[in-house]
């Protein structure tokens, strides 16, 4: 297959992606302008690539610069100030370039679905020369690892996702970056060293809650409290409360965790995921999991039937009414349009 035929597919795939995508257009990022229109910067770089393409063009014509692309995005420039305009498109493209990365799952289920082989990404060239000095973004392609990865993504057992039944849903799932501060902490492989120092402190704290409740006992019928034991108990229970929370999330796999522990407040419903990697454990003959930080989410098909856009579905605890369950609800409907939820398949049925 040729760069060009390559290329071509790639960009089929961003569209694709964007076409499904709830937040590219949807409040959830409203608070943040470059999180909307670095979605469509990403876009308008596919749509000119591949009308470029189509148009003869070869692949080393298909690099835009910030003016190129501000042309397609839908918002109101000050036509006279362009500088401020390259400035700003470039804080869109620094933005997509940064998180692209994240929808690679995504990427790799479209390719599956459409057979295009490749999925995209978007890169920067240093500059054109002249005194313009402007930097130029192009889209490019990564290769699928495997035939058998895009398969594994694209079906279930005899079941292809494209063949649903009605009002099912295909979950999709983002990886989340995290500033380097407290990336160790959601972000990390359960093994060796880490996988000791893990043990250690579900021991520890297992040992002091014990403890602690000797003292709580202790306290309220030999004693009393005073405001200086306070910010123990406070420390003890958010430190009990976050651990626990990793204990749950190896017991489950997967579980629903508050935005304030994420440090970053982009994402309004989370999840702390322990999955299994290639790596297998000598002293035990299991994989060696990962914990990562995700957030899923599916498209309402009833919202997109009716209301002709995309509404955003996104997992959460099932509450009181389905207990001990993550279940998929509607940004626009909550109570009515909801699903089941299951990691492994990343489908959802209707539950009501």
């Amino acid at each position: 297959m040729e760069k060009q035929e390559l290329i071509e597919n790639a960009a089929k795939c961003a569209l694709n992606f964007l076409e499904g995508y709830s937040s590219a257009d949807n409040i959830f990022y409203s608070y943040v302008d470059n999180k909307i229109y670095a979605y469509q910067a990403f876009k308008a770089l596919a749509e000119l690539t591949l009308a470029d393409l189509n148009t003869g063009k070869s692949v080393e014509e298909c690099r835009y610069d910030a003016m190129r692309i501000a042309g397609k995005i839908q918002k109101e420039w000050d036509k006279e100030d362009k500088e401020k305009i390259m400035k700003v498109v470039k804080g869109y493209m620094k933005t997509l370039i940064d998180r692209i990365s994240d929808h690679t799952d995504s990427f790799i289920e479209i390719a599956g679905k459409n057979n295009l082989l490749v999925i995209p990404t978007v890169k920067k060239s240093g500059t054109d020369g002249g005194s313009g000095n402007r930097n130029l973004y192009y889209i490019d392609y990564e290769n699928v690892e495997t035939q058998e990865n895009i398969d594994k993504n694209n079906l279930l057992g005899d079941v292809n996702k494209d063949d649903l039944p009605k009002n099912y849903v295909n979950y999709f799932v983002e990886h989340i970056k995290l500033p380097r501060i407290t990336n160790w902490i959601y972000n990390y492989e359960f093994s060796g060293f880490r996988f000791s120092i893990e043990i250690m402190a579900f021991i520890l704290v297992w040992v002091i809650t014990a403890i602690f409740g000797i003292y709580i006992i202790n306290m309220v019928f030999y004693g009393k409290f005073s405001i200086s034991d306070f910010p123990i108990i406070g420390m003890y229970f958010f430190t009990a409360l976050f651990f626990k929370r990793k204990w749950d999330c190896l017991r489950k796999r997967v579980i629903s965790i508050n935005p304030p522990l994420t440090a970053n407040p982009r994402f309004t419903f989370t999840q702390l995921e322990c999955v299994a990697t290639d790596e297998i454990r000598e002293s035990t003959g299991n994989p060696i999991r990962r914990i990562q930080l995700v957030s899923y989410w599916a498209t309402c098909p009833i919202c997109k039937n009716t209301l002709q856009r995309n509404v955003r579905i996104d997992v959460e605890n099932g509450g009181r009414e389905f207990h001990h369950r993550l279940i998929g609800r509607c940004s626009e409907s909550p109570t009515e349009h909801v699903y089941s939820f299951d990691r492994v398949t990343r489908i959802g049925k209707p539950l009501r």
